[in-house]
């Protein structure tokens, strides 16, 4: 895994520069493919297709373009992947029980900054996130998350 000094991002300008430079970077070490783990939040199916057009758009374009330089260097092209985009949450977590995948090792939190900083909870990332580990039954030691985020907490009763 080679990180950069962009931040990930998903769409935009930001995406394409992100591609951009991990294609680069490729180039410059030899390698012909590069991964890019995008995957979308659970949306309506229209946007939900915009967002994964876009992403597919985007690699083909971007991979397209790192190529002509590529082949010049090194006489082959750059392949872009992107394996999760087309993957709803659930089917996400699946994928990575499937495999036995560390999923404690992902950073659900948007506020975190170091592996060993505990999710917050609240922000967008987690509440999403919280909601598709509940779903799947997916425990808070394997999650590495504090069990009072992945409780169901009962529902609060008001007086009549």
């Amino acid at each position: 895994m080679v990180t950069g000094p962009l931040q990930a991002a998903a769409t935009g300008l930001a995406a394409s520069l992100m591609l951009m430079a991990a294609g680069d970077e490729a180039v410059r070490r030899g390698i012909g493919r590069v991964v890019w783990p995008v995957q979308f939040g659970a949306m309506d199916d229209a946007r939900r297709l915009a967002q994964v057009g876009g992403a597919f758009d985007r690699s083909l374009l971007a991979a397209r373009l790192l190529s002509v330089d590529a082949r010049q260097a090194s006489g082959r092209g750059v392949l872009i992947h992107t394996p999760f985009a087309e993957l709803l949450d659930n089917q996400l977590l699946d994928l990575a029980a499937d495999m036995d995948a560390p999923v404690g090792t992902a950073w659900w939190c948007e506020n975190q900054t170091e592996p060993q900083q505990p999710p917050c909870g609240k922000c967008a990332a987690c509440l999403r996130w919280l909601s598709a580990m509940k779903h799947a039954g997916i425990v808070a030691p394997i999650a590495h998350m504090a069990e009072s985020l992945l409780e169901d907490k009962p529902a609060v009763k008001t007086a009549v």
